[in-house]
């Protein structure tokens, strides 16, 4: 299960950068009231890096964040 830390790691890697502000969340709840299965969506540029679904929209975006992290540290590894 992903850590909230995923969240700090992204925001630490991307303000490391100058791209904190090319940062951006989506967040879609799909299914009944008392139990929402929320979607979140991680962009950066405009680009969606980040996926994640789960029951709560932390664990959603904890999801997000760590695999746009992830992208983004395979991305820069290879050039």
């Amino acid at each position: 299960m992903p850590s909230s830390d995923e969240i700090v790691a992204l925001n630490n890697y991307l303000q490391d950068r100058n791209m904190l502000a090319s940062l951006s969340w989506s967040f879609q709840a799909t299914g009944v009231g008392h139990e929402p299965q929320w979607t979140a969506r991680c962009r950066i540029n405009g680009v969606t890096r980040g996926t994640g679904a789960a029951g709560k929209k932390t664990l959603a975006k904890r999801q997000a964040a760590g695999a746009a992290l992830r992208s983004l540290q395979e991305e820069n590894a290879s050039e």
